[in-house]
């Protein structure tokens, strides 16, 4: 179990599979294997370690992106608008998305008389089956 926590922690961190599997001392081949497994066994604290490394990566774009784009570089408020897109979705910092939507369903008048018909089918069947099942115990 530490070495698939060990191999989770280290590629949260940013290291490649080969820097882990060098510092863990297993082949490359398992590395991911071992990540898998970790997770399987701690799903919430998988996704939210994830979320921390995530913000910290774009902490650091946002500290080497910010200056630049206040002196009204082009490129970089473009950047830095994507990075603080992305840290308001990983965060759900912005309001759920309202969407309005139709979930009504029209159906044809023959199918509705199609539908009566089955049904009284059905009603005349479960007749006759009791009836036949009234009339064999009534013969025993």
């Amino acid at each position: 179990m530490e070495q698939q926590r060990q191999c989770a922690e280290l590629r949260v961190a940013g290291q490649t599979i080969d820097a882990v599997a060098s510092r863990v001392g297993i082949a490359p081949e398992t590395v991911q294997t071992r990540i898998d497994e970790y997770y399987a066994a701690h799903p919430a604290a998988g996704a939210e370690q994830m979320r921390g490394t995530l913000l910290s990566r774009y902490e650091a774009i946002w500290a080497a992106i910010y200056p630049r784009a206040v002196s009204g570089e082009l490129a970089a408020i473009d950047t830095a608008l994507k990075v603080m897109q992305d840290v308001r979705k990983l965060t759900g910092v912005d309001a759920p998305v309202r969407i309005e939507a139709d979930v009504s369903h029209h159906v044809a008048p023959e199918d509705i008389e199609l539908v009566r018909m089955i049904s009284k089918l059905e009603g005349s069947n479960r007749s006759l089956v009791q009836g036949h099942a009234e009339t064999e115990s009534t013969d025993a």
